[in-house]
């Protein structure tokens, strides 16, 4: 396409790899900053969402409480919030990594539990017969059982993370992969813009990869990731 219209707006593809391996000093600044705060959020969002999930899909009463918060929250574009965040927290690292968290957090909420709800009730069985407490349940049955729903959690949270992280970052930062493209796009610097798009689908495909190595050797039991 680019070689058929030949316009500015439009670099050929191989200018932009020429571009990225020229710049890839800088740009791999950018992709620390980008990366560090994905990760916090995401992470933040799991030591959060994480036991809400759990404690939702264990105790009916819990989740008849928690739940319907749950519903109302999710579907909010949490974007919209930014201009607040940012008059809480300021316009430094810790409001973007607390809107990725609020992203987060919710979808992570969901899905690990409806992973809970999965577990057959007959494996409880044997631990209330031993009467064993609940902490212990929980690491041994649950925790095992739900390791494969965080890890598609996380590979959720990667690209919708990335989304926000790029809006998030055109805001009271000059470091990350959105803060780059947007001021590239300001400067009508096509040819860097298509370069901060390549660098942000690069950082993608490593952490993807990443999550799914890291599945692969600590869900041993999960058939479908290890054939």
């Amino acid at each position: 396409m680019a070689i058929i219209l030949d316009v500015r707006i439009l670099p050929h593809p191989e200018d932009v790899l020429i571009n990225y391996i020229q710049n890839f000093p800088n740009i791999m600044l950018h992709t620390w900053y980008s990366m560090r705060r994905l990760m916090l959020g995401i992470g933040l969002a799991l030591l959060v969402g994480g036991p809400i999930a759990v404690a939702i899909g264990y105790f009916p009463k819990f989740s008849d409480f928690v739940s319907p918060l749950v519903y109302v929250f999710a579907p909010i574009p949490k974007v919209a919030f930014l201009p607040l965040v940012m008059l809480f927290l300021g316009i430094g690292d810790s409001a973007h990594i607390f809107l990725i968290f609020f992203v987060m957090v919710f979808q992570i909420i969901i899905t690990i539990r409806d992973a809970v709800n999965k577990i057959p009730h007959e494996l409880y069985y044997p631990f209330f017969v031993a009467k064993c407490n609940i902490g212990f349940i929980i690491v041994h049955i649950v925790l095992p059982a739900i390791l494969p729903g965080i890890f598609t959690s996380i590979r959720i949270g990667l690209a919708i993370g990335l989304s926000v992280l790029f809006i998030a970052e055109t805001f009271g930062t000059t470091r990350g992969l959105g803060f780059f493209m947007f001021d590239s796009w300001g400067r009508l610097n096509y040819l860097n813009m298509y370069t901060g798009i390549l660098a942000v689908g690069v950082t993608g495909f490593v952490l993807t990869y990443l999550v799914d190595l890291l599945h692969k050797y600590l869900c041993v039991w999960d058939s479908d990731k290890n054939r």
